[in-house]
């Protein structure tokens, strides 16, 4: 993981329907090397997302 955000935004899934009640998450900034995710074949020196915490799962 890169990094937390300062700042929350509504949760996508609630907002994509809609709703108002799925409440606000930070994003967190992950990047991921190009060749885990394509293999040693690729161009892509990294590959950066944005997700919200809902989405994720602490790892030990």
């Amino acid at each position: 993981m890169q990094h937390r955000t300062g700042m929350t935004w509504p949760f996508p899934d609630a907002a994509g329907h809609g709703r108002s009640d799925g409440g606000s998450e930070p994003s967190y900034h992950v990047e991921f090397d190009g060749a885990e995710l394509f293999g040693d074949d690729t161009d892509a020196g990294a590959v950066v997302v944005d997700l919200f915490e809902g989405y994720l799962e602490r790892v030990a």
